[in-house]
């Protein structure tokens, strides 16, 4: 009875801790270029991250070429000898469902920033149980309220308090 408790102790620890222990790898497909001001920025706040959180991080650039990040996501599925366990996109030029289309049944996880499919896409993806498992929910800035709160804080006289939303 005590040896069937601890195997099933042991199954139960190797199941919940095993993801704990093992570590991410995450290609994230830059659509710009190394040299970009914004998108480097999205590069070095990527690579803090993945540093303090232990996580493998490949970027790969595209130049602002959506051809070209298609080109580079074929031939990651089929050079490298393990896949990542996650993948992060932007719909450059709407070239998110192609890559997705290129992804269906490899187990990776994949989730967009910046800018996301359409709501119908989204909705029709998660109709398939791969992609209810595997599409992460997407990370979209509000761009109207951050433009509209630097336009109020831009027109407003020096030194009145304006509460930011950009801080």
């Amino acid at each position: 009875m005590h040896l069937l408790c601890l195997r099933c102790l042991w199954i139960g620890i190797l199941c919940f801790a095993l993801p704990a222990w093992a570590k991410l790898d995450v290609v994230f497909f830059n659509p710009g270029a190394v040299t970009d001001s914004f998108w480097g920025d999205v590069d070095k706040l990527m690579q803090v991250a993945s540093s303090k959180l232990d996580i493998n991080l490949q970027i790969i650039h595209s130049d602002r070429n959506h051809f070209k990040m298609i080109a580079q996501l074929e031939t990651l599925l089929k050079s490298q000898p393990s896949l990542p366990t996650h993948i992060i996109l932007v719909n450059e030029k709407q070239s998110a469902i192609k890559m997705l289309q290129m992804l269906y049944q490899y187990p990776i996880y994949v989730q967009l920033i910046l800018n996301d499919i359409s709501v119908a896409e989204r909705e029709h993806l998660l109709a398939d149980p791969h992609w209810q498992t595997y599409l992460l929910p997407a990370i979209i800035p509000d761009n109207y309220a951050i433009g509209a709160d630097t336009a109020k804080n831009l027109l407003s006289p020096e030194g009145s308090p304006h509460k930011s939303a950009i801080a």
